[in-house]
């Protein structure tokens, strides 16, 4: 019995000298797991639609404009957005930049507006017609393209309409003798020789830009836009001289004989232009349109 007893005895000691399992602190929480952000689309790519997350946020790429896509990506752990603007040809749909087949940037026949359609690799412009009219580019089955009358009132100036001006006439009307210029529409218009004798008249009726072809009298012949005494002459040049925005002739005569050359456009931004020299010959070279001009019929225009 003695022994039975001692031995419990020594038993309860082992189990109570035993080291028991550490435990967690209470009170103490672990640290949480960071969380990755991913975006479908690899990053900053206008050409591709993406979706940026972290967590439960979520933001999708989408466009801000016709041209313009909003682009979220992941930088240093966070969602970011920069507005990205698409390249010439292609437009926004759907949060990412497409190639269209035809885009006009006023959105269609505007004349209030100048415009550009993109088709094919190409860019047409808007420009202003004589007698007040706008060209109008715009997107129908490729490139649709008409003439835009502006509104009474109006004029066109830089391929759109405009609220114009009064008219005004420096020589005060059909003056063949008196170079004159008329102001219409924030644009100036000078009287300049159709022929050896014939004045291109720009004159104001009715508060409007008119313009007439004037023969001169008998005995008279046209230089510099006006009608003065014919005398002998060697060479003559319509539109006065280098004058990309004129279509000028110039009538020049060599061993007896006569000859005629006329302004052309060299290629759509130039003009092959002809004029008298001092020395009374011809002279010829090739002139640049000024910016936002393109060459037409042998001269620059808007």
């Amino acid at each position: 019995m003695d022994r039975f007893i001692v031995c419990f005895l020594v038993l309860g000691l082992l189990i109570s000298g035993c080291p028991q399992e550490r435990g967690s602190s209470p009170g103490v929480l672990e640290p949480p797991a960071l969380e990755n952000c991913t975006d479908s689309d690899g990053g900053k790519d206008e050409f591709a639609h993406g979706t940026s997350t972290l967590g439960s946020e979520s933001e999708s790429d989408s466009c801000t404009g016709e041209g313009e896509v909003l682009e979220y990506f992941c930088s240093l752990g966070a969602i970011e957005s920069e507005e990205i603007a698409c390249p010439a040809g292609h437009g926004c749909q759907g949060g990412e930049c497409v190639e269209l087949n035809c885009f006009d940037t006023d959105g269609g026949s505007v004349p209030e507006a100048k415009g550009t359609v993109q088709y094919d690799g190409k860019q047409y412009t808007d420009y202003c017609r004589a007698g007040g009219s706008v060209h109008e580019y715009y997107c129908g089955e490729g490139v649709a393209e008409e003439d835009v009358a502006c509104a009474a009132g109006e004029v066109c100036e830089g391929g759109r309409c405009i609220e114009g001006p009064a008219c005004t006439d420096t020589d005060g009307g059909k003056e063949l003798h008196e170079g004159g210029t008329v102001t219409a529409g924030g644009r100036n218009y000078e009287d300049y020789c159709l022929g050896t004798y014939v004045v291109y008249e720009y004159y104001c009726e009715n508060g409007a830009k008119k313009a007439e072809q004037v023969s001169c009298p008998e005995g008279e012949y046209c230089v510099d836009g006006i009608c003065a005494e014919e005398e002998e002459h060697e060479c003559e040049d319509t539109d006065g001289g280098k004058k990309t925005w004129k279509k000028g002739t110039v009538t020049y005569w060599s061993g007896g004989e006569e000859y005629t050359e006329t302004d052309k456009c060299y290629d759509d931004y130039s003009v092959l232009e002809v004029w008298c020299t001092d020395g009374g010959t011809v002279g010829f070279g090739i002139l640049e349109c000024e910016s936002g001009e393109s060459c037409e019929d042998g001269k620059c225009m808007d």
